[in-house]
């Protein structure tokens, strides 16, 4: 095991809470870059046969949620639908981008929303969307950052 993995899981959860944040802010802004200020886009819901508008803010407020350290914009519920709707496959992401939005995602659900979610899944799924070519110096510098 690489030594930034070790040190990662010695950590306590609050230490752990740092790496997320800081891999988090990272895949924010592949997100970000993604999806540019003020563009907008929809996806198909298949069941009803509705339009649905992504909501392109939702994991900037998720994030902000985890460092006030309770949900701050309704977050929980304006997750319902999009996280469906991935999974229904309505909504396609290039991989790279689901990734970032999952990330994120279980790092709301692990922090604020007190669910049993593997905190290195959080990990795993932002250095996936982050990309291969520095995986492991994301991770030293998600876990040194902290220290």
């Amino acid at each position: 095991m690489h030594p930034a993995a070790e040190k990662y899981f010695s950590m306590n959860l609050h230490d752990k809470k740092s790496v997320h944040i800081h891999l988090c802010e990272k895949v924010l802004l592949l997100w970000n870059s993604h999806f540019p200020l003020g563009n907008s886009f929809t996806y198909q819901e298949t069941v009803a046969g509705t339009i649905q508008t992504l909501d392109i803010d939702l994991p900037k407020d998720a994030l902000a949620s985890v460092r006030a350290g309770h949900d701050i914009a309704n977050v929980e519920m304006r997750y319902v639908e999009p996280i469906v709707a991935m999974q229904d496959c309505d909504l396609e992401l290039p991989d790279s981008i689901e990734m970032a939005y999952y990330s994120i995602h279980n790092c709301f659900k692990l922090h604020i929303l007190g669910a049993t979610v593997d905190d290195w899944i959080i990990v795993n799924q932002a250095l996936s969307a982050l990309g291969d070519d520095d995986t492991i110096a994301n991770l030293q510098e998600a876990v040194q950052w902290q220290a």
